[in-house]
């Protein structure tokens, strides 16, 4: 019910905008250049970078991480060559990892074992671009736009498989945001002795919103009377930190952990297993992207 709610929000705030929007556009139409409607997306390849998580080494790698992001765009023209846009962007983002783990998390620590884990964030993302190019007229023109975006986290979940290298014992662990509930489990054991822990937290694992500036640039191709074509490279930098760093544990009983109040304190790294209650406090990750996008616009109204 708690995805829901959240979700229930956040489109009602998204109307709202997407009508004031409309209302200031259509306005403006009357003695200005024409309002453009269009779809936008692409790939993407995104990335979560956190200086702990980077100086892991081989423990802990970053590899790539394909997302897409697809939506509805709305803008308007002042000039041939100056307007704004707007829309709603729906994108999943994330990062994956790969580890070779120098102990055996749940054996003996002279044991090796290797680590795959991935970090999946999906979001509703709404753009404000200031957008200018060349002449719109000629058959390939310039296209340039870059501003803020509002970025709404709708779900997010943290898995990871570590396999011993010698015993090839295998665990896998499993962070729901949608039920902010923390699973590890022994899938190798019979169901007698299967081994599963669980902890509750207090609240997303991920900040639910972020602030963020985007950059793109490419051409654009006029494929008829007021229809378009664009191709652009596009990229986006979300300020702060992508984790919620106040989420606490909640015991089964529904009191706080005391021994670890903060889910991300003690953690020398993303999804080291250890806590180490003299780890340096875990520093902002930062929220990336960039990829590819392909669009469509219709030009309505005249100059």
């Amino acid at each position: 019910m708690y995805i829901f709610a959240a979700l229930f929000q956040i489109i009602t705030t998204m109307k709202k905008t997407i009508f004031f929007l409309v209302c200031i556009l259509g306005f403006s139409l009357q003695a200005q250049q024409g309002l453009h409607v269009g779809v936008t997306g692409g790939p993407q390849s995104t990335w979560l970078f956190n200086e702990h998580d980077s100086n892991e080494g081989h423990n802990l790698n970053y590899a790539p991480r394909w997302g897409a992001n697809f939506g509805l765009r709305l803008g308007y023209h002042f000039t041939d060559y100056v307007g704004i846009e707007s829309g709603i962007v729906y994108s999943t983002r994330g990062q994956k990892y790969k580890g070779e783990l120098d102990y055996s998390p749940y054996g003996a620590p002279t044991k090796k074992a290797d680590l795959t884990a991935s970090t999946r964030l999906n979001y509703l993302q709404i753009p404000f671009l200031f957008s200018t190019g060349s002449d719109p007229s000629s058959t390939s023109a310039f296209r340039f736009y870059t501003g803020p975006q509002l970025m709404f986290l709708l779900s997010s979940k943290d898995t990871w498989n570590i396999v011993n290298r010698v015993t090839k014992e295998e665990w896998i662990g499993t962070i729901n945001y949608d039920k902010k509930e923390f699973t590890i489990k022994n899938p190798n054991s019979i169901p007698s002795t299967d081994s599963t822990d669980k902890e509750k937290y207090s609240g997303p694992l991920y900040n639910k919103f972020q602030l963020a500036w985007v950059l793109g640039f490419g051409s654009s191709f006029k494929i008829a009377e007021n229809m378009y074509l664009d191709f652009t490279l596009r990229f986006d930098y979300a300020f702060g930190d992508a984790e919620n760093k106040e989420v606490t544990i909640i015991e089964q009983n529904g009191t706080p952990n005391t021994n670890q109040p903060k889910a991300w304190d003690n953690l020398e790294s993303k999804f080291k297993s250890t806590s180490n209650s003299n780890a340096a406090k875990r520093p902002s990750t930062m929220n990336v992207a960039g990829g590819i996008n392909f669009g469509f616009t219709y030009v309505l109204g005249s100059k």
